[in-house]
């Protein structure tokens, strides 16, 4: 044993240096030689997991994640990075377990509970998801990934007062949001507030001119508003966009279109389907509420 400790030492020594020159893949290789070697040394297995995790390698990062917690047990930080590859796998069980060892050792983590939160929602848990995510949102306001979770949680819960609180807050966090103004509208859709949903639903659009489920909306809007000229031409550039999205891998952005594709993405789109507004203050939205 203590000759193959010996003989991993200089490759250890030659992956941490490429690894300091952002060579991943050559520190990879040398890591990958040491630990067979030094199979008991469990800041080996955390770098190959966590390397391994970075690129997507599950198994394998799995496999040296699930060995530095066995050479560790008392720290926990294998645990989020099981967790962090359960949640990209859809895993949310097995996420939210990793999740609750981890936050268990370490406490105060706000990513974890963040994290934690949304495995939580994958397994349909949103009570629980939303105190976790509350408690991301105590330890760091700044996060703004977890406005739009908490406000599907509140969502999930029937709540859509709190709903439509939590994704304001957001808005003046983030405000160019593309998801918090797009809940936002779809609220108002729902509870039958139109010209407010075509407003929150126009300004999600500025800022992910992209999304079909957004401008489908958009054209629910019209539709339910009585402008059934106006909703079926949004409907029909709808298909055209679907189709190319399908096509072409984009839509108003052009950016994988043919040049003679180009055409049709902004021809009249700005005059007649979006209003003449820029980034909008909280302010502005609370006063649209009191109308």
């Amino acid at each position: 044993e203590y000759l193959a400790k010996r003989l991993a030492e200089p490759l250890i020594r030659e992956g941490k240096k490429a690894l300091e020159q952002g060579k991943k893949k050559d520190c990879l290789s040398l890591f990958s030689l040491a630990v067979g070697y030094d199979f008991h040394n469990p800041k080996l297995h955390f770098h190959l997991g966590k390397l391994l995790e970075e690129e997507k390698r599950w198994e394998a990062a799995e496999f040296h994640l699930q060995r530095f917690q066995e050479l560790m047990p008392d720290n926990p930080i294998g645990w989020f990075l099981l967790g962090k590859i359960a949640l990209a796998k859809k895993e949310w069980e097995q996420a939210s377990s990793f999740f609750a060892k981890y936050i268990r050792k370490r406490g105060q983590d706000a990513n974890a509970f963040l994290l934690y939160g949304e495995s939580l929602f994958g397994e349909k848990r949103y009570s629980t998801a939303k105190q976790a995510l509350l408690k991301a949102l105590e330890l760091n306001p700044e996060n703004k990934n977890l406005y739009p979770l908490l406000a599907k949680c509140y969502l999930k819960l029937g709540d859509q007062e709190n709903a439509k609180r939590i994704l304001k807050l957001g808005i003046s966090k983030d405000p160019q949001s593309f998801e918090n103004f797009y809940l936002l509208g779809k609220i108002y859709f729902i509870s039958g507030e139109l010209r407010k949903a075509k407003k929150q639903i126009k300004r999600s659009l500025r800022y992910n001119p992209d999304s079909l489920e957004a401008y489908y909306l958009l054209g629910e809007i019209y539709q339910k508003g009585g402008d059934k000229r106006k909703a079926r031409k949004i409907r029909e550039r709808w298909q055209l966009w679907k189709k190319h999205l399908e096509e072409y891998g984009c839509l108003r952005t052009g950016q994988s279109f043919p040049e003679e594709q180009k055409l049709f993405l902004f021809e009249g789109v700005e005059e007649d389907d979006w209003d003449d507004l820029e980034e909008i203050s909280l302010e502005e939205i609370g006063a649209e509420d009191e109308e």
